[in-house]
């Protein structure tokens, strides 16, 4: 029986098959490009050189419109076949007959969030027999973003690549000792994501309260010890932040689909989502406007000796009419 694995969890897809690879001795064959469904027809019905057999995985099949029909020729194939998806239409008639499919097997990969991540983290260093303090382990779930998975915005904004390659990075370090806080904040690299988003989206949705909260939160907590260092760095995140947003408005105008954002791009899903949700709150004009404005006031504040806090505080709340 052929398996379809569909979701946006590629890092779990890629676990699944090479431990369905390692476990049943089989030669993983990938086809990632393909001009007919003769090719994967071929490919699933022979086998290897010396007689083994082969796992498939055939990528964006369904979505690129090929039917289901292959579904028949293949289920006494010697080989397994995985067909991977990110995502597929299931309004649609033809992918309710796919996933309907008597001879297909569908397992989705959704990238999981809250408390089902932390469990995530918990087993994947469990997996690799690390140990952190309880502590250690909520500051390495902050260091990733993880707080901004709120009410606002439904996808995560790390992607479990990171995590655990993260985690690795902790192993390698602390071998059998336990991973204090301390290791957590020299070793695990901070997704400053989360807060310049949350101020973001506080000024499209003209928050005048929650933006100056998280401006404060923010300075309190990054970018240098004194105030023009703070006001530099966070006045460069907010400009690429708005620039991004500007790029992703032209993306949407000329309606280009996620997985053409993605080529382009090289976002995650989640992050993808969110610039689409923040591309929505402004218009091009004001974008532009408040690009022009944190240009002006990072040369002032770097030539003059001025309050760049009031000044960066006023560009904000000018922001928000």
């Amino acid at each position: 029986m052929a398996h379809l694995f569909l979701g946006e969890d590629d890092f779990s897809k890629k676990e699944e098959i090479k431990k369905t690879a390692q476990k049943e001795s089989l030669e993983v064959v990938s086809f990632f490009d393909y001009d007919s469904e003769q090719e994967i027809r071929q490919a699933a019905m022979d086998s290897t050189l010396f007689g083994g057999k082969k796992l498939i995985c055939v990528y964006d099949y369904f979505s690129r419109g090929f039917d289901q029909s292959i579904l028949d020729d293949i289920k006494n194939s010697i080989n397994s076949v995985v067909f991977l998806e990110k995502k597929l239409d299931k309004r649609k008639a033809e992918t309710k007959k796919i996933l309907a499919n008597k001879n297909l097997k569908v397992v989705e990969f959704n990238i999981p969030t809250g408390s089902e991540f932390s469990s995530w983290v918990k087993n994947q260093a469990k997996k690799y027999n690390l140990k952190l303090s309880g502590k250690a382990m909520d500051l390495f779930l902050n260091r990733l973003g993880v707080s901004f998975n709120t009410s606002n915005y439904s996808e995560p904004l790390y992607d479990l690549w990171q995590a655990d390659s993260e985690l690795r990075k902790l192993k390698s370090f602390a071998s059998d000792n336990i991973v204090t806080e301390k290791n957590v904040l020299d070793l695990v690299s901070e997704n400053t994501d989360d807060d310049i988003f949350r101020i973001t989206n506080a000024i499209g949705e003209k928050d005048k309260a929650n933006a100056t909260k998280f401006l404060v939160e923010y300075m309190d907590k990054y970018a240098g010890s004194d105030e023009k260092s703070k006001i530099i760095g966070l006045s460069g995140l907010l400009s690429e932040q708005f620039r991004n947003i500007l790029v992703f408005q032209k993306l949407l105008t000329q309606k280009t689909s996620d997985k053409e954002i993605a080529n382009l791009t090289g976002y995650a899903p989640g992050r993808i989502f969110v610039y689409k949700k923040l591309a929505s709150r402004f218009t091009e004009q004001k974008v532009l406007e408040i690009l022009r404005k944190i240009e002006l006031l990072d040369l002032e504040v770097k030539t003059t000796q001025g309050p760049a806090s009031l000044q960066f505080f006023m560009i904000i709340d000018s922001a928000m009419k």
